[in-house]
């Protein structure tokens, strides 16, 4: 894979392979101002095949998260009202298991109210777990090749 930095960079310049997803948003002026993120670039996610890449701004470190790390996922959403409105409130978020056995929660820091950022996420993370049982022999279409 081509490293974190230049997969945001080759994002930035336009010019991503077709299976890569990007998603970007310009950063508002306003909350820049009083973040302290004014001239920073604007936030970037990249979904590649072997990972999710995310620039948040200058003062957050580059997240990184693998999809080879992972032995099962599952897309999640949580919906909640308030009893004085008549507005429902979305989350959404992938619930990981790694391959270590630890499980971690995974949503974008800077889409978290967007399902196709957390569904390409979770496709990401299926397509990698599918090819990891495959190769192990675990599963498959009848009379398939263990290897």
């Amino acid at each position: 894979m081509t490293s974190p930095e230049e997969v945001i960079d080759q994002a930035r310049r336009g010019h991503v392979p077709a299976d890569w997803r990007v998603f970007t948003k310009r950063r508002g002026a306003v909350g820049a101002f009083f973040r302290g993120t004014s001239g920073q670039p604007d936030p970037v996610l990249v979904i590649t095949p072997e990972a999710a890449v995310e620039y948040v701004s200058d003062r957050v470190p580059l997240s990184v998260f693998y999809f080879a790390w992972v032995a099962d996922a599952s897309l999640r959403v949580r919906a909640t009202t308030s009893s004085d409105s008549n507005t429902v409130r979305l989350r959404f978020w992938v619930d990981v298991r790694l391959t270590d056995g630890r499980t971690a929660e995974w949503k974008s820091a800077t889409f978290p109210r967007r399902i196709e950022v957390a569904q390409r996420f979770a496709e990401g993370c299926a397509v990698h777990v599918f090819w990891r049982r495959l190769a192990d022999g675990g599963y498959g279409p009848p009379g398939w090749p263990a290897g």
